[in-house]
């Protein structure tokens, strides 16, 4: 059998070769073949109708493909689904198209069907919006970690464990039971000293990276106060060059995956830092806390929390506000949201093998409506995950 991949260009071959029977090029390295294909959808249309026959589901397997591949090549799309037993997709940027779904509303006449010259211009838009975004994040994540240096929840107060069994009993139950003495941990996008200070003087080897200087500043201090080395990285996810091939034992990567829109480079560069068996726990805000609003629905509506957003991978969040919308998210940052398959299975395929999964309690049943506490009864607000590279 044929690779899928394989069928979707006979079948876009096949758009091609139907195109030139009714005197129409599409090429897919020219633009103006959109408004053509519009175009001939329009005839291809009032064919079907007029015949009475079955024609739209082939035509629409054939213009759909060649849509996909227009998409893929114009506009950097990949083909996703291809396996599943429905019409495979097309990702631009984490906004999803059914390319063969779109062709066959336009064939049949449904009511609303978007042109293919709207798709095409609303997945240019999509793309170089995220372009822009992926652009400007670093800047306004450096710039609001910078201004959050004195919030307690994020930085340290300058109380350390005063030996290795005390860091020990601070240090997430997941690593307790690891040898760290002497070991390579990397605290990822864990500045503010609340870190690598507890990993420091249980005897390991820190290394931490951070986008921010002066959230870099409360490791240093601690570095200076107790005699205690650590290498301080500012850096940012996105470019995680500067670390060594097989370098860490241990990584830990606190809530800090929503300030970048890709997850798959910053997932391959982890895992390939991190050496044959090494741990990487990491804590990340749940799409599903970040889609629903912060204000609670009121009674006569059935209480809960509307879904204000769509599941888009890569998506930029708009900023928040009312509610409880500062205990979820950090004023001034551009955050992104990312679904469970850009997390889980984003750690899968960079080659590390998922042993457990929790999503922190954070819920209470009996706190007023509009609370963080009450909001995570009906979407947990993080998703922790221990893997082990392969």
């Amino acid at each position: 059998m044929d690779d899928p991949l394989t069928q979707l260009g006979e079948l876009a071959a096949a758009a091609i070769m139907r195109a030139k029977q009714l005197a129409i090029d599409l090429v897919t390295e020219d633009h103006d073949s959109i408004p053509r294909l519009d175009r001939l959808l329009r005839h291809e249309r009032r064919l079907v109708f007029e015949q009475q026959q079955t024609a739209a589901l082939p035509l629409a397997d054939c213009y759909g493909a060649w849509l996909g591949d227009w998409v893929v090549r114009r506009l950097g799309g990949r083909w996703i689904g291809i396996h599943e037993p429905v019409p495979p997709r097309v990702d631009v940027d984490g906004l999803v198209l059914s390319p063969i779904d779109a062709v066959r509303r336009i064939l049949v006449g449904a009511p609303a069907a978007a042109t293919i010259t709207e798709i095409a211009r609303q997945l240019t838009a999509w793309r170089d919006r995220a372009a822009r975004d992926r652009e400007q994040a670093d800047r306004f994540n450096r710039a609001a970690w910078d201004r959050l240096d004195d919030d307690r929840r994020f930085v340290a107060t300058g109380a350390y464990p005063p030996d290795r069994s005390a860091a020990l009993a601070a240090i997430d139950p997941w690593l307790r039971d690891e040898p760290l003495v002497g070991r390579e941990v990397l605290c990822l996008a864990a500045g503010g000293g609340l870190h690598g200070p507890l990993f420091a003087i249980a005897g390991a080897h820190v290394t931490v990276l951070d986008l921010s200087p002066i959230q870099l500043d409360h490791d240093r201090r601690f570095c200076d106060k107790t005699g205690i080395t650590m290498r301080l990285i500012e850096g940012s996810l996105t470019r995680l060059d500067e670390l060594e091939p097989n370098r860490f034992d241990l990584i830990v990567q606190p809530v800090s995956s929503s300030y970048i829109a890709d997850l798959t480079p910053m997932f391959a560069a982890i895992a390939t830092t991190l050496r044959p068996g090494g741990i990487y726990v990491s804590q990340h805000k749940h799409p599903a806390s970040l889609q629903i609003g912060f204000e609670p629905l009121d009674e006569p509506s059935g209480g809960g929390y509307p879904v204000s957003l769509p599941l888009i991978s890569g998506l930029r969040l708009p900023a928040a506000s009312g509610g409880c919308a500062e205990q979820i998210r950090e004023p001034g940052a551009a955050e992104f949201l990312h679904s469970i398959d850009a997390i889980l299975g984003g750690i899968c395929r960079a080659g590390m093998v998922i042993e457990a999964v929790a999503e922190p309690p954070r819920g209470d049943a009996f706190a007023p409506p509009g609370l963080a506490e009450h909001r995570a009864i009906y979407a947990p607000t993080y998703l922790k995950v221990k893997a082990r590279h392969g």
